[in-house]
């Protein structure tokens, strides 16, 4: 791997600050703002679609990170986990990380954001930290149809090979000390060992993480500006070695002329991701002649099969020809894909009708198989409000129920959380019985605990007993909780006597700023 000098050049450097000197970007307090108060949680896909609207960082202030960062001498915290179910069957394992950290890292990066930001311009990546009307930094969005058309084409043109291939596992095989290295080359970092603000941002992301080094959380945004860092850096090293391609996190996708070109490309990036410790993922690494075409045969398929008409009808014919297509391509995500994309087609009615009755079934009958659509499905409920009967809401309510008792079973905190969501917005949480409650809050999930003190008293009495019976010298137990816990610290359900010492010192001072969590009153 050729190595860079151990800082960019400058004229580098203020080329590309000045590209973006009008923008906010450049600004340490709007980086600081957005992941505070707006990308602390989940929420960096374009349609929000991580976590249901239970929880909020808009309260986690600048002022606050200060004072939290002068707390508690122990430095590595425990995250709060909660478990996804993607499009495959498989879990993915998401993070929050605890507050006291947390603050640390981001004042470090915001500290040295004018140092980091030149190394977060690579073109090849279709995710750079951009100014958003809705105060974030991070959406992992595809382009627009069209521009991702043109931009393809125009890759392709003259081209007769194409490379797809991913990193695998990729945030969870990220090690923190080779974030030192692509900023200050693997040499010096290792000569500068506990030297420098780099070996502090390798120190603090295993901060948030109790202490690991190998793994960045999957969620906050932070976690997508630090994986940057790395990647840019090996965009760079390949692009200095000739080769031009796109990058969307850890999907790469490139054209050329040649095979052997094509097969260059692919043992290079295998030899520049080697040397951060990550790996290509055999089994998507593909290399095959565009003669008969450059589209992903199930996008074709899905865009060929996308009706015309917005009528419900059309598009529950549509859901179930997906299914057929999700059958024959179940290594891709088509049923997510075509339920988000036709329903935003739906939505462009401006306004539900009876029709949408029929729609909601019909998500609710396939999120039960795909559970990865409830968000969508929950949200269409949402936007159908004004349109349902009593009989329809009570109807899909028993369905969230089925499907709340699955996820309870598989462990799904996404799908748990997103039923709950939807019984609220039914007004039917009264289905959310003393004996589900005790099953939701068996599962030891702190979110699913959070969110369901939320929705009920009935519910918020049992989950109060169990963070109340937490063992307060219980490091581990408690540490597990501390997102339930401070919150109900913070309303007064529990109180001083409730919790440990070091407990009460990030307590007291969250809760003075008016650091609110969720939407717990």
């Amino acid at each position: 791997m050729q190595e860079s000098d151990v800082t960019d050049d400058w004229v580098e450097k203020a080329m590309a600050l000045n590209q973006l000197a009008l923008s906010s970007i450049t600004k340490p307090d709007y980086l600081a703002d957005a992941l505070l108060r707006k990308q602390y949680f989940p929420f960096v896909k374009g349609a929000g679609e991580e976590l249901p609207p239970f929880f909020t960082s808009e309260t986690f202030s600048d002022a606050l990170a200060s004072s939290l960062n002068v707390l508690l001498p122990r430095k590595d915290f425990c995250p709060v986990e909660f478990r996804t179910r993607r499009y495959d069957g498989l879990v993915r394992i998401m993070g929050l990380p605890h507050p006291v950290p947390y603050a640390r890292l981001t004042l470090l990066i915001k500290d040295h954001w004018i140092d980091l930001l030149p190394k977060l311009m690579s073109k090849a990546s279709m995710i750079r930290p951009t100014f958003h009307d809705d105060g974030r930094i991070i959406i992992m969005d595809y382009e627009s149809s069209i521009t991702k058309a043109s931009s393809t084409t125009k890759a392709a043109q003259g081209k007769q090979y194409i490379v797809k291939t991913d990193i695998s596992n990729c945030f969870p095989s990220i090690y923190t000390h080779a974030v030192d290295w692509a900023l200050r080359t693997k040499h010096v970092a290792k000569a500068q060992r506990n030297r420098g603000w780099e070996h502090k941002l390798d120190r603090m992301l295993g901060g948030i993480n109790d202490g690991e080094t190998k793994g960045l959380l999957i969620g906050p945004a932070v976690s997508n500006i630090v994986s940057e860092l790395i990647l840019q850096r090996i965009d760079k090293n390949m692009q200095a070695s000739g080769f031009s391609f796109v990058r969307y996190v850890d999907d790469y996708t490139a054209f050329f002329r040649e095979r052997p070109e094509a097969e260059a490309f692919v043992s290079l990036l295998e030899s520049e991701l080697s040397e951060y410790r990550l790996h290509l993922n055999a089994k998507k690494t593909r290399i095959k002649s565009i003669r008969h075409g450059i589209g992903e045969n199930w996008i074709n398929d899905i865009n060929a099969y996308l009706p015309r008409s917005r009528s419900a009808f059309s598009l529950i014919r549509f859901l179930q020809q997906s299914e057929v297509l999700a059958a024959d391509n179940p290594d891709r995500s088509v049923i997510r894909y075509a339920t988000k994309t036709a329903l935003s087609r739906r939505r462009q009615r401006k306004a539900p009708n009876r029709g949408d009755i029929l729609v909601i079934d019909e998500l609710l009958r396939i999120s039960f198989f795909h559970p990865e659509i409830l968000c969508f499905t929950v949200r269409h409920i949402k936007w159908s409000m004004k349109i349902l009967g009593s009989e329809e809401k009570t109807r899909f309510a028993k369905q969230l129920v089925g499907q709340m008792e699955q996820a309870i079973r598989r462990l799904e905190s996404d799908s748990m959380l997103w039923t709950v969501y939807g019984l609220q917005i039914l007004r039917r949480t009264g289905l959310i019985t003393v004996s589900l409650v005790d099953s939701l809050v068996s599962t030891g999930d702190d979110l699913v605990w959070t969110a369901l003190a939320s929705v009920s008293l009935v519910a918020r009495r049992q989950v109060l007993t169990a963070a109340a019976g937490i063992d307060k010298d219980d490091h581990e137990a408690r540490e597990h909780h501390w997102l339930t816990r401070y919150e109900l610290y913070r309303v007064g359900d529990l109180v001083d006597a409730d919790i440990h010492d070091e407990e009460k010192i990030w307590f007291r001072v969250a809760s003075q700023f008016g650091l609110a969590l969720s939407l717990l009153k």
